[in-house]
């Protein structure tokens, strides 16, 4: 099988915190014991590496979103972040996809790099099935004190109902 993840965990705005770390270790865990499965690593944050050596059940990809990740931060070219995740899906045959963090993208969530991801979209994924790791429910629980900004809620309720 061919199993794709984001950056977004590892080194977005959660990579100092709990589930950066955690990400981190379970895909790098998954990469070392499972042989039998490839890995890509679908990255448009920084120029990065998992691993100091290469492994040969990883795929390393890195993308450059312009600078403070323009293609990201405008909504009118998210048609070109899209186009290029689907288009690394059917080229690498990506079986499954794994969205590392649902609820640290999109507007209103600032990437160290400047900027932020678009939300993904559920027509992107068209033939690839989908997983995403909702490490972090506080936010639901205490939303008068995590979910302040308006954007930041309606990208949180959006992507919470996209899991369902």
């Amino acid at each position: 099988m061919n199993i794709a993840f984001d950056a977004a965990a590892i080194l977005g705005a959660s990579r100092q915190r709990g589930m950066g770390y955690y990400v981190k270790q379970l895909m790098c865990h998954m990469i070392k014991q499972d042989k039998s499965n490839k890995y890509y690593f679908f990255n448009c944050l920084e120029p990065y590496h998992l691993f100091a050596e290469a492994r040969p059940n990883l795929q390393e990809d890195y993308f450059y979103l312009g600078n403070k990740l323009m293609l990201g931060e405008h909504r009118e070219l998210n048609c070109i972040y899209s186009n290029l995740l689907r288009r690394y899906l059917r080229d690498n045959n990506i079986d499954v996809f794994i969205i590392t963090v649902p609820f640290a993208i999109g507007p209103g969530v600032r990437m160290p790099q400047g900027g932020h991801l678009p939300l993904y979209e559920e027509n992107w994924f068209e033939g690839c099935r989908v997983v995403a790791i909702a490490y972090d429910l506080i936010p639901k629980l205490f939303s008068d004190l995590y979910l302040r900004s308006s954007a930041v809620a309606e990208n949180y309720e959006r992507q919470h109902k996209q899991l369902q």
